[in-house]
């Protein structure tokens, strides 16, 4: 249940850099979510759901390069 919840807000979170509309709250949950991510993928020994989990995690942290690479949030 939590990583779907997870699957979802990074989802919602990279969709929104994308098009440019993430408050600033918004943006102080990538960090968050990048850590929720790690420590799911910690406790995890099931292959696919690694996988899949690690693709969300990728996304967050792309999202989170794309913006500090626009000047929104900070290095």
């Amino acid at each position: 249940m939590v990583a779907e919840k997870l699957d979802a807000d990074a989802y919602g979170l990279a969709s929104g850099v994308l098009e440019g509309r993430l408050s600033a709250r918004h943006r102080s949950r990538l960090a968050r979510l990048t850590s929720a991510f790690e420590k799911v993928l910690l406790v995890t020994d099931d292959q696919y759901a690694i996988k899949y989990d690690t693709h969300g995690r990728d996304m967050v942290v792309l999202a989170a390069e794309i913006l500090q690479v626009k000047g929104h949030i900070p290095s």
